[in-house]
């Protein structure tokens, strides 16, 4: 783990899927969970192709920014199966904006609440930036919040790597960003727009026993730092 600047942080940015909690292990018990419907609703098989092309146009629309995200990922889906936009929506707000909600308090990483208990308690502000709508996710894993942002929000409209949505919050917070960390999961995403804007970074490991540590190592470095500076 890079050492952080904890004299000067202002703000924690943390992404949300495999940053917050154990992603594959969710998907995983999502699997289950999608083979489970669908072997009692056949006529609706179909609806695993919409989440599969879904997430293609996703990855492909990466780095790029429009004039409004949230309603192009649903069109460009729905030109490539030949189906109504209400009929994508209706399919991935449930698959992938509701079901998976009820599950995230198991996968959370475990000392995440206390690291941000204690980010809190220091007045470090918390950022969450997310690629889809976080708030419901958040308020699942029983997590607070400063500040949410999502990639198909009017005011960023972009997806990583593209920095507008790192940009929206420092503009928003008044901060500079060698003053805050951002932690993800995906360097090529994540570190990219991070290093963009030359904003330190924190990869969280794909690993689940090296995710696990992250936020206790980052508490114990947190600790180190204020015994070091009562000392002084």
């Amino acid at each position: 783990m890079n050492k952080l600047d904890w004299i000067n942080l202002k703000a924690i940015i943390l992404d949300v899927d495999g940053t917050l909690y154990h992603q594959s292990k969710l998907r995983k018990k999502m699997l289950f969970q999608l083979l489970g419907y669908y072997l009692f609703h056949p006529l609706e098989i179909r609806d695993l192709f919409i989440l599969y092309h879904f997430r293609k146009t996703r990855e492909k629309m990466a780095g790029q920014q429009y004039e409004n995200l949230e309603e192009m990922q649903y069109q460009q889906t729905a030109d490539k199966l030949n189906l109504s936009v209400p009929r994508i929506n209706k399919v991935i707000t449930k698959w992938i904006l509701q079901e998976p909600n009820k599950y995230l308090s198991e996968y959370t990483y475990p000392d995440l609440i206390p690291f941000l208990e204690l980010m809190r308690k220091e007045k470090i502000k918390i950022v969450v930036y997310s690629d889809y709508p976080a708030a419901e996710k958040l308020c699942a894993m029983n997590l607070q919040a400063d500040l949410i942002v999502a990639a198909t929000d009017p005011e960023v409209s972009a997806l990583k790597p593209n920095p507008k949505g790192l940009n929206f919050i420092l503009n928003t917070l008044h901060y500079p960003a060698n003053q805050c960390v951002f932690i993800g999961d995906r360097e090529e995403l994540d570190g990219q727009s991070a290093m963009v804007l030359g904003m330190p970074f924190l990869l969280i490991s794909k690993d689940r026993n090296e995710a696990n540590l992250l936020y206790t190592q980052l508490i114990a470095s947190y600790n180190k730092y204020k015994l070091i500076e009562t000392t002084d």
